[in-house]
């Protein structure tokens, strides 16, 4: 599991040098008999809990963001529908990952927005290699943010099927005001949520 640390980092890592920070610590990580715990130098705490006879790995990248954080209401939630890793285009993708058995994807809270992905075993360096490039070079497809908007929008035009999301977000709306907490995550007015944006809330 890989935690952002809350403090501002003190030194950017290029992919390779995130590599060869974490990649002998989860080679090893079958081995220990505890869980680990440390800080690399950009400021990103590594928090990892082995367990020896597993047969899957999963990662995850958390930081503080998510609705919170947002200029634009929906924007983090856009975001996590749209992040994908920038070496491969929309099919290689789901190729890469239905051929490994694994599963990547962003994900959004209230207060936190953060990567996962669940692989193999066997594989866990190509499935730190893909999620380490995404962090550092995520690519925000043009067809998936306009696919995903449109999905947004019939989430919205359903809404009314659901009285108990309804009463949950004007019991939100009440509690919380103006605060980015009063509006559903997923926004209602999500015009404008360009690539640009998308990717400056993933710099933030």
């Amino acid at each position: 599991m890989l935690f952002r640390s809350v403090a501002a980092p003190r030194k950017e890592l290029s992919e390779a040098q995130f590599r060869v920070a974490l990649a002998p610590r989860i080679a090893a990580a079958p081995a220990a008999t505890g869980i680990e715990r440390f800080v690399l130098d950009s400021g990103l705490t590594v928090v990892i809990d082995p367990l020896p006879d597993g047969e899957v790995v999963a990662i995850r990248a958390v930081a503080l963001a998510g609705q919170l954080a947002e200029e634009t209401p929906g924007l983090a939630e856009l975001w996590s529908r749209t992040l994908q890793p920038p070496d491969l285009d929309d099919r290689a993708f789901f190729e890469w990952m239905d051929s490994r058995g694994a599963d990547f994807n962003a994900v959004n809270g209230r207060n936190t927005s953060g990567l996962r992905l669940d692989i193999g075993a066997d594989r866990w360096a190509e499935g730190l290699d893909l999620l380490v490039s995404a962090l550092r070079r995520p690519r925000f497809s043009a067809d998936e943010r306009r696919r995903s908007l449109r999905d947004l929008d019939e989430e919205d035009r359903l809404l009314p099927d659901f009285p108990a999301e309804i009463a949950l977000r004007e019991a939100q709306r009440r509690l919380f005001g103006e605060h980015p907490y009063g509006r559903p995550v997923a926004g209602e007015r999500r015009r404008g949520l360009s690539a640009a944006k998308l990717k400056a809330f993933h710099r933030s």
